[in-house]
């Protein structure tokens, strides 16, 4: 599934997981990514999640459902960049654009602007 952005071996190990357990089904569709869906069996494991648990995965999925996979890139390339190395608001776009090079320093502001990355 590694395609936009960092490599998260925990992730990958994930979804992998809920692939192979028919929890979701996941489709690469030309030109545009991949599209992860959930499936019946999702309601199983579902039941099995604390209600801290179940809302920690609503706020992420209202936060950021409405992305597509390369402002998903962005946003992870952004969030790790401040959470590791301190990297100011004001330096952040400039940064990103250096680990992104192919998306302009205007999209890469307005898509963390929209994610709630700068204010």
């Amino acid at each position: 599934m590694y395609h936009y952005g960092s490599y998260s071996s925990g992730v990958s190990g994930e979804l992998n997981f809920a692939e192979s357990t028919g929890i979701v089904d996941i489709k690469w569709v030309e030109d545009k990514g991949y599209f992860i869906y959930p499936t019946e069996k999702l309601k199983h494991f579902e039941s099995l999640l604390n209600e801290k648990e179940k809302q920690a995965i609503d706020g992420l999925v209202k936060r950021f459902g409405i992305f597509n996979a390369i402002e998903l890139s962005l946003i992870a390339t952004a969030c790790y960049l401040k959470e590791n190395f301190g990297i100011s608001d004001l330096e952040l776009t400039k940064v990103v654009h250096n680990a992104k090079p192919n998306n302009s320093l205007d999209y890469i502001e307005n898509v963390s602007r929209r994610a709630g990355i700068l204010a």
